[in-house]
């Protein structure tokens, strides 16, 4: 359940500018677009709130196949640079290669 009250001078406000639009011949799906628009416009235009380190995690980025993945640092315990490996023998190609 959502504990946000309710802004109903805002609910008042937005019935009567639709009321006054229609009047006026313009129609509620284009006064909710604008308000729609203006909003978003509103909220894109504040400045970010800054994060919190708590709320980040660190990881160490990687390269694998082709594709990238990142794991937490917590389960990383040492990285090495691959120098030179060993193709297993009876494996596909994917494992048998470095790039």
């Amino acid at each position: 359940m959502s504990t946000e009250k309710i802004d109903w001078k805002a609910i008042r406000e937005h019935l009567e500018r639709v009321g006054e639009g229609i009047e006026k011949g313009d129609s509620p799906a284009r006064l909710d677009r604008e308000a729609v628009l203006r909003a978003r416009a509103e909220r894109l235009a504040r400045e970010p709130e800054e994060t919190k380190v708590e709320d980040c995690i660190e990881v160490v980025e990687f390269l694998l196949g082709g594709e990238q993945y990142g794991i937490e640092t917590s389960y990383v315990r040492e990285v090495y640079p691959i120098r030179d490996y060993t193709p297993v023998p009876c494996t596909p190609p994917l494992l048998s290669w470095a790039s």
